[in-house]
């Protein structure tokens, strides 16, 4: 089962209605190219603009956060889940780099572990 990002939620939600990006921008209250990063995954609203677009769309605010948290991991730093929440928007290049870059820091991490025992 795919998990259908925030943005493209906002995506068919507006296409559903047969709003253009600059028509759901101005019910929003923000630009179009706004409109358009959050559809393309490039950037996430706020929650303060997640309620205004439910509010638009007439969907309670939970429609979108819960597809903002697909996950629940204890004590997880917000900025990291945000970023977390953004990995599938990476092309497969900067996907591989960046789990090269946590498999090197998991390791690092375990051999520290290992020697200070």
């Amino acid at each position: 089962m795919r998990i259908v990002t925030i943005g493209e939620k906002i995506k068919i939600l507006r296409r559903d209605r047969g709003w253009s990006q600059g028509e759901l921008g101005e019910k929003v209250g923000i630009k179009p190219q706004n409109i358009s990063k959050y559809e393309k995954g490039k950037t996430l609203p706020r929650e303060a603009t997640l309620q205004v677009f439910a509010e638009v769309f007439g969907l309670p605010l939970s429609e979108f956060t819960q597809l903002a948290a697909p996950m629940d991991v204890p004590n997880l730093d917000p900025e990291i889940a945000e970023y977390v929440r953004i990995i599938p928007t990476l092309d497969e290049k900067d996907q591989f780099a960046l789990k090269r870059f946590l498999r090197a820091l998991v390791t690092a991490k375990k051999a520290q572990s290992l020697f200070a025992s």
